[in-house]
């Protein structure tokens, strides 16, 4: 059995009349009818989003500011392992004109975490984007 566009459409119609209530009844008895809830596709739909938030693997870490006085420190700490940075990035990254430097890119989650732990022990301003 196929609609026709026109009984689509008052159907269409007969439905956007129906109250709040009248929608619920709707709604509870093509749930008992068919078998089915529609609980589950709301769940499922949470789900899925959620998976998508989680899987971000590749992480950048961003020097935002840090204190003037905590400038040799800073550097000492981007010389060492995860980041090993040259003389010539270190004064990139550390100059008074170069707010948001980025430090690494694309690390995984563990790297950034532990050079933002470390940088923001030191006073620094990181964020892990």
């Amino acid at each position: 059995m196929s609609m026709s566009n026109t009984q689509i459409n008052q159907l269409v119609e007969s439905l956007s009349k129906l109250t709040v209530l009248e929608c619920i009844e709707l709604k509870n008895t093509l749930e008992e009818k068919w078998g089915v809830t529609a609980q589950v596709a709301v769940a499922a739909s949470a789900s899925e989003e959620k998976e998508e938030k989680e899987e971000k693997t590749s992480f950048n870490v961003v020097l935002k500011s840090f204190p003037a006085a905590s400038k040799m420190k800073i550097m000492l700490a981007l010389k060492k392992d995860p980041i090993k940075m040259d003389m010539a990035q270190l004064k990139e990254a550390t100059a008074n004109d170069t707010p948001n430097y980025t430090l690494i890119k694309d690390t995984d989650k563990e790297t950034a975490s532990s050079v933002a732990t470390i940088l923001k022990a030191i006073g620094a301003v990181v964020e892990t984007q």
